[in-house]
């Protein structure tokens, strides 16, 4: 085939298929084993499911919801739609009620598909707030009852009974689908994603085609070729989130196959299974993996807690010489060969021994985590990147990743600072408006085209970019000092493991207070270790008792040596709170700080009146 002419979705994944037709392309696991279509069976399945839609009568431009966990289907829907030039939608399977209900109607939908009858059950709870929707498309079987009870202008259908209907139009129009994609242009709407705000309503980002496909070419150039049809990923991030997304679309610029996840619960167990060579995850999976790795290495260990800690020895000195260019010593790059093999490539197996790379993306990842992991031979490739910037627009090289930063700009991505050290990136890559909210987007945007992400940055010596806070997050004391508290937050919560998170207080007031979320494992092993009762205690009856307090006040006392007066923290409470729940968590795994402050408001602001 010709070499691929546009920068529409549709064309680059016709170009892929017809590029590498019998390698591997999708699969997913059954019965511990993986089942995978070649990228021939791949596009006719998208192809079937592309025009068994036309038949339901959806047209270039209709915008259509996908309310769904991430699985294959997923995936074939989005390119099915897109490639006609239809506009998908994305709804986080966590959705509340009323978020669902907000993106439907405001997006204008006309079809949804569903997943389940969990989800069949949710979407009918709103249904009669949804006035455009005419039809509801569902992935798995939904029993007739269930399905009758939708209002009668709405129509049902199975996902199979679609894709029948669509094997039977590809047979009277075995070219219809090539017409279709050649008939989509890259001005052409791809998807609308709305933000998981952690503050008010979601906003719609609007996604040309160009863009998209430009994200993809990005990616691809600043690979330099190191991943092709031999690649594997495993892919379990939600696909309403655009790194998700773009993780879900990465074979169809690189020819690699996507296995997908069967569910979170299970990751560890089938990543050895799968034996990908490269994934995306946001730092709260790699948290997750690295305090389960070390739960069971410290049961390996238990008796051989100074082997371990010199294995992290021997490997910190062998790669701060790597690292600053030196040649480490024949003796250092014994001892680090003795400490791998006796530990860190318990590790590396623990991911199917085939891995290569990790991305990481969403928020600031904890550096104990990348320096294990690193030592183990698994590199992680730290990004940064937002809904509206289509995911990565800065990536860490394959070559050399500096820990702290987010990386380097990919392909056609360019970056500058605003006065007060906002970060501005202008790409063909870009969203290119909020939908229905002219105001909202004027303000996006400055009068040269730079986006405004908010985010506060700098570049260090090296290039790579540094993000330092976000600018509404920004705490100005009553002394007029500006505090940016994220990276203060970070060095806090990489301290130690009895933080999960913390969350600094104190606009408008002499100093800085915190709000701290402990891990609650970790905080009954304490307990225990200083041989307290903990068999009916509540986690804030232990947060309560002055051996407790004690540590943590060690904690952050330890981190204000560090710290400059006026960023020090003073005083600190506890939110012993489940904060894993959808009152304080987006659907990115983000903190949904106001949320979480309101709750502990009146407890920080007693600080400021004693």
């Amino acid at each position: 085939m010709s070499k691929v002419k546009k920068r529409t979705i549709g064309d680059l994944f016709i170009h892929q298929c017809h590029k590498v037709p019998d390698s591997p392309a999708i699969g997913w696991l059954v019965k511990d084993k993986v089942k995978s279509l070649t990228f021939d069976e791949y596009r006719r399945r998208v192809e079937a499911i592309c025009l068994g839609l036309k038949t339901q009568g959806l047209k270039r431009k209709d915008n259509v919801c996908i309310f769904a966990k991430t699985r294959p289907e997923w995936n074939l829907l989005d390119l099915a739609i897109m490639s006609m030039g239809s506009v998908v939608v994305p709804v986080y399977h966590d959705s509340s009620v009323e978020d669902l209900a907000y993106i439907v109607e405001h997006s204008e939908a006309q079809k949804i598909v569903i997943d389940t009858p969990v989800r069949f059950k949710r979407l009918l709870d709103v249904i009669h707030k949804l006035p455009n929707l005419k039809q509801v498309i569902a992935i798995e079987d939904i029993e007739g009852e269930l399905a009758r009870s939708l209002p009668s202008h709405i129509h049902f259908m199975q996902l199979r009974t679609l894709y029948s209907k669509g094997l039977e139009e590809v047979k009277e129009h075995p070219d219809l689908f090539q017409r279709l994609t050649n008939d989509t242009f890259e001005t052409d709407v791809a998807t609308i994603i709305y933000t998981s705000g952690t503050t008010g309503l979601p906003k719609g980002a609007v996604i040309t085609q160009e863009a998209m496909g430009q994200m993809l070419l990005n990616v691809k150039k600043f690979t330099h070729g190191k991943i092709g049809e031999e690649d594997r990923s495993f892919i379990f991030l939600p696909l309403a989130h655009v790194f998700g997304r773009c993780d879900s679309l990465l074979p169809i610029i690189f020819g690699n196959e996507a296995v997908y996840a069967s569910k979170l619960e299970t990751l560890l167990s089938d990543i050895k299974i799968v034996e990908p060579t490269f994934m995306l995850a946001v730092p709260r999976v790699f948290e997750k993996i690295y305090l389960e790795i070390k739960k069971e290495l410290r049961g390996r260990f238990k008796f051989k807690k100074e082997l371990f800690n010199k294995a992290l020895k021997a490997a910190k000195e062998y790669y701060d010489d790597v690292e600053n260019d030196r040649t480490p010593s024949l003796g250092t790059i014994l001892k680090y060969q003795i400490a791998y093999m006796g530990i860190f490539n318990i590790i590396y197996q623990k991911f199917g021994g085939k891995i290569r790379y990790f991305i990481s993306g969403g928020a600031t990842l904890n550096p104990k985590v990348f320096d294990l992991m690193k030592y183990s031979k698994l590199f992680i490739l730290e990004g940064y990147g937002l809904t509206e910037t289509i995911a990565p627009c800065t990536l860490n090289p394959l070559r050399k990743q500096i820990k702290g930063t987010v990386g380097i700009p990919i392909g056609d991505v360019q970056i500058k600072f605003d006065v007060d050290g906002e970060v501005l990136i202008k790409s063909r890559a870009l969203f290119s408006a909020y939908y229905q909210d002219e105001e909202a987007t004027g303000q996006a945007f400055d009068e040269g085209g730079w986006f405004r992400t908010g985010d506060l940055g700098r570049f260090d010596e090296n290039g790579y970019l540094i993000i330092t806070g976000r600018k509404k997050d920004l705490i100005i004391l009553s002394t007029g000092k500006n505090i940016s508290p994220s990276a203060i937050e970070t060095k806090v919560k990489s301290s130690s493991d009895l933080i999960d998170h913390i969350i600094l207080y104190g606009e408008g007031k002499k100093f800085l207070s915190a709000l701290i979320i402990p891990n609650k494992e970790k905080t009954f092993d304490l307990a225990k270790s200083f041989g307290l009762e903990t068999d009916s205690s509540t986690l804030s009856e232990l947060l309560g008792l002055s051996q407790i307090k004690a540590e943590f006040d060690g904690i952050i006392r330890s981190c204000n040596l560090d710290l400059s007066s006026f960023t020090q923290i003073k005083k600190f409470t506890f939110f012993d709170q489940d904060v894993t729940s959808r009152n304080y968590m987006t659907s990115s795994m983000k903190l949904k700080k106001d949320a979480i402050l309101g709750q502990a408001r009146e407890q920080l602001e007693e600080f400021y009146f004693q």
